[in-house]
């Protein structure tokens, strides 16, 4: 295998070896899993690389490939446990030197490549001490960080405890003082320290509440392929708005009841975001208990939670329990609140996403209209909301082959975002390929390439001011070294370069980085192989950065 280099064996999704490969009727191989993941959160069965259908859900295993990825790994396994670990894996050379730019141990044959031009170079004995010194501080760092996350677990499920003594101990600390009076000689108002009580052991639960939260948004930024958007923040903030101002329901029914409720949203707003579904359950389902017990079923505040709880089952793939809930807070909503409230559009959308995850696009989509048209009346035709649910809208008309439709909902979405949002906005950026990809569903490549050019081109802008001669978005760079290529010429090596644009951009940035593959899939269908090679390049690179950072 000498050679065949570590990217013959590499994934396209995860860049990693593959696991488990799987062929596709176009030739590409990809793992199994993130095939599969793929998918899932594109609810549309093609190729990751070439966008070619499938028509196959389980397509068959690459023997071939698997078992030559399994003898790959096994003799550079072999190669480290003999000693021999410091071996390039792709030139099988010792690794002698270090690349500053690229942060690896590179060999001598790696020194004259292409990938490693005009890069710096450092013997590895004298950069090894000066990376230990950086892990053990990040090390230490980390250490620090799991001891607070630990601390704040533990305050939580005190916390908890607390909650469920806090009614009893109250009616205790009633029954046993008598009806407070000001002492002969008193030194202290014993009736207003008396009153203050339950304020003061409020504020001290909240405050471990508060001083403990990371963050309260269960929301998660969807993959840009998959734009159904759901409502989560949309629920939460309509919670925190409970936690300020405490429901009429509920406070009738005293203070102590209505901070333990409060209180109970808190954790299940935090286990959930943690992810620790086996606290959040049994907690979001107390608290629906006791509201039903405080306000009855029909109420607002118990629709709320039964969406807090929807959306919990959703990420935990439950679907069948999730819509039940949806449909009962829906029902609930209709009854107490109207048909044409907010809240029944951000109850209807969450049913919108939870159909579409589950391939159910037919059935989707009139909800998604009642939901358009409840938004269009309340807010305007113009809003935000508005155009986030044409997003939504246009998705499930793609899904199910319906393309001008499609294309005519995202011209919407995407005007009014435009004249809303900056140019270089996530849900600018996000519609922007959503519409591009429905141009290529209708093989109107030119309009698709505009739209990816524009979106490159507003991030070159913001980070570097107005493109001119000399300040290049990436896309230029990559035609003009293609130009070069078809010219046979190497002189100044500058179109081989990525520009400032790419070192110094933030590297965290999903949708810039689907942008450049999406465009160097479309230069690949241009038979533009050296402009392709190089958004993919920067692609690749930028995912590392960001999952080294």
């Amino acid at each position: 295998m000498d050679s065949l280099s570590v990217d013959d064996f590499s994934c396209p999704m995860c860049f990693d070896i593959l696991k488990d490969a799987v062929l596709l009727s176009c030739n590409h191989s990809f793992c199994k899993e993130c095939l599969q993941q793929f998918w899932r959160t594109k609810n549309t069965q093609e190729c990751p690389v070439c966008r070619r259908r499938s028509s196959r859900d389980d397509p068959p295993n690459n023997l071939v490939l698997k078992n030559l990825c399994e003898s790959f790994l096994k003799e550079r396994n072999e190669r480290r446990s003999s000693g021999s670990e410091e071996i390039c894996s792709l030139h099988s050379k010792n690794l002698k030197l270090f690349c500053l730019e690229d942060k690896q141990p590179v060999c001598l044959v790696c020194l004259t490549s292409e990938k490693h031009d005009n890069h710096t170079f450092r013997p590895i004995s004298e950069v090894v001490s000066s990376y230990k010194e950086e892990l053990n501080t990040a090390l230490k760092s980390l250490q620090e960080k799991l001891k607070h996350n630990e601390n704040i677990k533990g305050e939580f499920e005190k916390t908890f405890q607390n909650i469920m003594k806090f009614p009893v101990l109250m009616e205790r600390v009633q029954i046993s003082q008598p009806d407070p009076q000001m002492a002969s000689g008193a030194l202290i108002d014993v009736s207003r320290y008396l009153g203050n009580l339950q304020f003061r052991v409020w504020k001290k639960m909240q405050d471990i509440v508060q001083n403990s939260e990371s963050g309260e948004d269960l929301s998660v930024l969807d993959p840009l392929n998959d734009p159904l958007s759901n409502d989560e923040e949309e629920h939460l903030q309509e919670l925190q708005h409970q936690d300020n101002s405490v429901s009429s329901a509920t406070s009738q029914q005293g203070s102590y009841e209505a901070i333990r409720l409060r209180i109970f949203h808190k954790l299940v707003i935090q286990y959930a975001s943690q992810g620790q579904y086996d606290i959040a359950v049994p907690l979001c389902k107390q608290a629906l208990e006791d509201l039903e017990k405080t306000s009855g079923h029909d109420h607002p505040d118990v629709a709320t939670m039964l969406n807090i709880l929807a959306l919990i089952y959703r990420d935990q793939n439950k679907y069948e329990e999730a819509v039940h809930l949806l449909n009962d807070a829906l029902s609930i909503r209709e009854k107490t609140l109207g048909k044409d409230h907010p809240a029944v559009a951000a109850t209807l959308n969450n049913l919108v996403v939870l159909y579409g995850k589950r391939g159910k696009h037919k059935d989707a989509e009139p909800l998604c209209k009642q939901a358009l048209d409840i938004r269009e009346k309340v807010l305007g035709k113009d809003h935000p909301d508005v155009a986030k649910q044409l997003n939504n809208l246009a998705l499930l008309c793609l899904n199910q082959g319906k393309y001008e439709e499609g294309e005519h909902y995202y011209r919407r979405a995407l005007k009014i975002y435009e004249c809303k949002l900056s140019p270089d906005d996530h849900n600018v950026v996000k519609t922007k390929n959503n519409l591009a990809s429905c141009f290529l569903k209708q093989d109107k490549k030119k309009e698709a390439e505009i739209l990816y050019k524009e979106i490159l081109t507003s991030a070159h802008e913001k980070e570097f001011g107005l493109v001119n001669a000399e300040n290049k978005p990436i896309w230029m760079h990559a035609e003009e070294r293609e130009e070069v290529s078809k010219e046979k010429h190497r002189g100044n090596t500058a179109y081989e370069e990525y520009g400032s644009w790419d070192k110094a951009r933030k590297v965290n940035s999903p949708a810039i980085n689907a942008t450049l593959r999406n465009l160097a899939a479309l230069y690949r269908k241009q038979g533009k192989m050296k402009a392709a090679d190089m958004l993919e390049e920067c692609a690749k690179r930028s995912h590392k950065q960001s999952l080294s950072s």
